[in-house]
């Protein structure tokens, strides 16, 4: 009832009252009858109660998936208990209104791709003649691409349940300029609205990430499909809530003029706002230092040559992520105490030399100094205990790291192409590595893994061409694929005694490996694992190692029960692996044996 404020429900004589006008029966989901009695509440002031009013409601079997009369194609989520709808053999001509229920249970998801034609391409002609789009009442996600170049659509009104928006969702609706944001909206995905036309934009609270380019427009040199190219964004200003926790170049617009965010900075993660710089909001700011609040997000003009930056504490509570990013003539950069750091804040600086981290910092960040090909030393501070994923990568000039005992976690990449670095040391306190930390570290030579490490990750040392020698901690288990790809220069190696997995072409391309010492506690070989894959890729001045031999700590019974192919292992060209087990003692039978020499090492056949 249109009056009512709330509803007292007996559904087979269980109370359930409502709070609003309107009683949703989709839990009904069992297909059998059901005896119903009701009472609409009036507010006592307007209207009074009504009286008790008894039906029933028959439940409809639920299926898989199936049509409805119009055509709409459905499929049950999985939950059970509620659908997906793609537009099926449905009409789209018009305005058109999307079922609220199927089987009687409430639609909730518009699947991705579910309204649109994958072939809307430049030249096509059959884009959808939709004018106007009545979502589902209880929805609450909308799927990638779902409506996509609905070149006629002009206003879009979400229902307030709807809590995400897909990739490109309604990328190329060119018409579009008034768009109705949901209540509960959380997620709106890159390129949600992209080629749009937006006149107005109201973000609201509870919204938490805005994607790249979600509310941005084409250029026309970078957009293929021609018709995106009518569309232009007009709003003006953004006004983010405080419960935003990550926008990226989603507003870079020409017509933003004012951009303000209503909460502590220091609740963003990973925020570039450095692509900022094509609104009118940008070009508005004077030459200098660039703020969003208290958030430092960059530098418009030019900095003198040999310039040494201070960042102040005083002005600043965040550097941005890119904040200084690719700007040259800055040789040294100090960061004050109490500032936040984020991803690629410092990456790609050509001329920087030196660093100094704020202090009492615990974690570097993803990137923060990639790309920094003068920076030749680098000193972390005590109180780090995480360095994040490719924090120094392509630092090409780099020779010097101080990793101080207290980091636990090195992640992937972190100094993957410092192709000067010849030499580190992991303290102990470090516990886990990621993939490819070392990766084409191509003048690295020597390295021990401390203890705390269990899995030695893959590619950690991928084309570390000179890397000759390599201490392996007691407590590894496994070694990861392509560990030790293209060591040309690696000659021996040890595996510790406890590791039981050997990945797929871990040594793969170590043209220079002679020995190799197994423990008996392998027990899985990875395909390729002494592969050959390119003869020419063999640096000048070393030899090409025809012969391979695998001392292994087990006996010959234990080897036998391995059952090892040595095809499966791939030997490569002109190339033999000799397997030698270990006797203590003389051996007495045929077969090929080793034992240690006097200083414990050394391996040497009987």
């Amino acid at each position: 009832m249109e009056q009512a404020t709330a509803y007292d429900v007996f559904v087979e004589d269980v109370e359930h009252i409502t709070q609003s006008n309107s009683f949703d029966l989709s839990f009904l989901y069992s297909p059998e009858t059901y005896h119903i009695e009701v009472l609409a509440m009036g507010d006592n002031v307007r209207y009074t109660n009504s009286g008790w009013s008894q039906y029933t409601f028959v439940a409809e079997e639920i299926l898989e998936s199936g049509y409805d009369e119009q055509g709409y194609y459905f499929t049950l989520c999985e939950d059970g208990q509620s659908y997906e709808v793609s537009r099926g053999r449905s009409d789209l001509t018009g305005e058109i209104t999307i079922p609220s229920y199927f089987c009687g249970l409430p639609v909730t998801h518009i699947a991705s791709w579910g309204f649109t034609s994958s072939n809307v391409m430049d030249g096509n002609k059959s884009y959808p003649n939709t004018t106007a789009i009545n979502f589902p009442s209880h929805l609450q996600e909308i799927g990638i691409c779902a409506f996509r170049s609905y070149i006629s659509i002009k206003e879009l009104v979400f229902p307030d349940s709807v809590t995400a928006l897909g990739m490109s969702a309604f990328e190329g609706c060119v018409s579009l300029n008034t768009v109705k944001l949901p209540k509960d909206i959380i997620r709106i995905e890159r390129d949600c609205f992209y080629s749009c036309s937006l006149t107005d934009l109201q973000l609201p609270d509870g919204v938490q990430y805005i994607g790249m380019y979600a509310f941005s427009y084409g250029n026309p040199e970078h957009v293929s499909i021609a018709v995106w190219n009518t569309a232009e964004m007009t709003y003006k200003k953004v006004v983010l809530p405080a419960s935003v926790k990550y926008f990226y170049d989603a507003f870079n617009c020409p017509n933003v003029e004012e951009i303000e965010y209503l909460g502590d900075v220091k609740n963003l993660t990973n925020v570039e706002p450095s692509y900022l710089n094509n609104t009118s909001w940008w070009q508005s700011q004077p030459d200098g230092f660039v703020y969003l609040n208290d958030m430092l997000i960059g530098y418009k003009g030019e900095f003198p040559q040999n310039t040494s930056l201070t960042i102040s504490s005083d002005r600043t509570t965040v550097l941005a992520g890119n904040a200084f990013y690719g700007i040259e003539d800055i040789t040294g950069i100090t960061i004050e105490s109490g500032i936040q750091l984020n991803a690629k804040a410092l990456g790609g600086i050509p001329d920087l030399n030196y660093v100094n981290f704020p202090s009492g910092i615990t974690y570097i960040p993803e990137y923060f100094l990639s790309g920094c090909t003068s920076l030749e030393e680098i000193e972390i501070p005590s109180t780090v205990t995480v360095i994040g994923s490719g924090a120094f990568s392509g630092c090409s000039a780099l020779k010097k790291v101080i990793i101080p005992y207290g980091v636990q976690e090195i992640n992937s990449y972190t100094f993957a192409h410092c192709s000067s670095l010849e030499e580190i040391e992991i303290p102990s306190s470090v516990k886990t590595l990621g993939n490819g930390v070392f990766y084409g570290c191509s003048s690295l030579k020597k390295i021990s893994i401390p203890s705390g490490i269990t899995e030695l990750p893959q590619s950690l040392f991928f084309e570390c061409v000179s890397l000759e020698s390599v201490n392996l901690s007691s407590g590894l288990v496994s070694i990861g694929n392509e560990a030790f790809y293209r060591c040309y220069a690696l000659v021996s190696i040890t595996i510790p005694d406890g590791v039981q997995i050997i990945g797929a072409a871990a040594f793969t391309d170590t043209h220079g490996l002679k020995e190799i010492i197994i423990p008996a506690s392998v027990k899985e070989f990875g395909y390729g694992m002494f592969r050959t894959s390119f003869l020419n890729f063999v640096p000048e001045g070393l030899e090409y190692e025809k012969n391979i031999n695998i001392f292994y700590e087990g006996t010959a019974e234990e080897w036998e029960e391995l059952n090892v192919d040595m095809q499966y292992l791939d030997q490569g060209p002109e190339r033999t692996i000799t397997v030698y087990t270990y006797s203590g003692e003389v051996p007495q039978g045929e077969g090929n044996f080793w034992h240690y020499a006097e200083d414990g090492i050394t391996p040497v056949i009987w």
